[in-house]
């Protein structure tokens, strides 16, 4: 058993540098963006780790005072409003509910990124901080700055020691990125600078 967690453990090793963002200090931007996690809640109705660590990131990086807002992306995936749970943890944390956008939309990544970013073109907004596990914001990253004009930096949230933690992660990651190749993911997030009005 100690041998097979030791090959787990290589291998997890080897594969995270191709996944995982390069650590940058944060700078002050006009909003931060956590992305949902769903189902957002577990079998006993309560949020589940994932969320709250996505949650905890964000009113982290809220309260260092490096944006004035936050959105929460993410719709109904099956238990609860992937963005309204985000919400409720962090007003009890402190955060002010005005302070707080939900984006209910969004089913993925890509649709995350596209609703996002309608949002911040609605209020003039060309700077975020993006809040994800850290398998995960690379590809988010490259999805959000699909639209023109939109910088983007990354704060991933902290990860449990469990090696099977971040290989489930990195086999998802990997899963994900192989049916992107197939689909031109970038244009279906993207939004234009001056989006035509309806």
């Amino acid at each position: 058993m100690r041998k097979l967690f030791l090959i787990l453990a290589a291998g997890i090793s080897l594969m995270t540098g191709y996944f995982l963002p390069a650590k940058a200090e944060l700078k002050p931007a006009d909003v931060i963006i956590g992305l949902g996690f769903g189902p957002a809640k577990n079998k006993k109705g309560e949020p589940r780790d994932e969320l709250k660590r996505r949650v905890d990131k964000a009113v982290e990086v809220y309260k260092q005072g490096l944006a004035p807002y936050i959105i929460f992306t993410g719709t109904d995936t099956g238990a609860g409003v992937e963005a309204e749970v985000m919400k409720e943890l962090a007003v009890m944390q402190g955060v002010p509910p005005d302070k707080i956008i939900t984006e209910t939309k969004a089913t993925d990544t890509i649709t995350n990124a596209k609703y996002s970013v309608t949002i911040m073109r609605s209020r003039n907004w060309t700077k975020c901080i993006l809040v994800s596990n850290p398998y995960h914001l690379r590809r988010a990253k490259m999805l959000f700055e699909a639209s023109p004009g939109i910088s983007v930096q990354l704060a991933p949230t902290d990860s449990p020691p469990n090696p099977f933690y971040h290989l489930a992660l990195i086999l998802y990651e990997a899963n994900v990125r192989f049916q992107y190749l197939f689909s031109d993911v970038r244009a279906k997030a993207a939004v234009p600078e001056n989006p035509a009005k309806p």
